[in-house]
């Protein structure tokens, strides 16, 4: 099992992430496409990704809006 991070750490960190933002013990993204298809372009990278790194993230498609939460079993 991981240290979680403290809080102070957390905010400084997102405050160098544009676009992610903290919900709970959650972080969150939303991307925009111009396109569906580029948005299930991006899943399928980031699911490649994710894969390697054996760390999964929920992933909500809404037509060429994409979000991504990350989480910790730990949390």
């Amino acid at each position: 099992m991981s240290d979680l991070l403290p809080d102070l750490d957390i905010q400084r960190a997102l405050g160098k992430l544009p676009g992610w933002a903290r919900r709970g013990n959650t972080l969150v993204k939303t991307y925009k496409f111009r396109t569906f298809r580029a948005g299930i372009d991006f899943v399928d990278r980031a699911a490649a990704v994710a894969d390697r790194m054996d760390h999964h993230p929920d992933i909500d498609i809404r037509y060429t809006k994409i979000t991504c939460t990350l989480s910790t079993h730990d949390a």
